[in-house]
């Protein structure tokens, strides 16, 4: 997760979580503030190698909005998991009013 760190109120944020190579490939899940985010604010995509290996991408995009704030922060999380063993992933943004 390398996008952006700084937003304005009203702002589309798009950000994408990507996996390693695996067999099978990892199940990944956005968290908006420790919340799962609807999947109607993602979308996911598998690929499938050569070697039979396989990674996953999701990608999360949504509006900024003041509801989602704490303290003018957001904080966004990507928990990849794969054979009940999870990594997360944390990226914090911050957002200013218009």
């Amino acid at each position: 997760m390398e996008e952006k760190s700084d937003y304005e109120l009203g702002d589309n944020v798009s950000i994408l979580c990507n996996s390693g190579k695996s067999k099978p490939a990892p199940e990944l899940k956005w968290y908006i503030n420790d919340q799962l985010a609807k999947s109607d604010l993602f979308d996911k995509e598998t690929v499938v190698y050569p070697d039979q290996l396989e990674s996953s991408s999701l990608a999360l995009r949504f509006r900024l909005k003041p509801d989602v704030l704490h303290n003018g922060k957001v904080t966004l999380k990507c928990v990849a998991t794969i054979n009940h063993i999870s990594a997360v992933t944390t990226k914090e943004i911050r957002a200013s009013g218009k």
